[in-house]
């Protein structure tokens, strides 16, 4: 179950799930289970994409060139 959405930009809930009461119908259970499996997929994915930035964000700090540090070496 993708993500889909409207013309407008609007999510289009999956089938039995009453977006109004924020409950799945009864007779649902098939399609609820498939779309908290892919649900807590997406949110491991999202978990794992912001541990990347952050890690990718301290190493980009940590490799910055120290202001004056070139001033040092030339004048060496």
């Amino acid at each position: 179950m993708a993500a889909r959405y409207d013309a407008e930009g609007n999510f289009i809930y999956p089938e039995g799930f009453d977006a109004d009461s924020q409950e799945w119908k009864p007779g649902y259970e098939t399609q609820r289970e498939e779309w908290e499996k892919q649900y807590a997929q997406a949110q491991e994915r999202f978990m794992a994409h912001k541990k990347q930035k952050s890690e990718a964000k301290v190493a980009d700090a940590a490799a910055a060139p120290v202001e004056g540090a070139e001033e040092v070496v030339a004048a060496e």
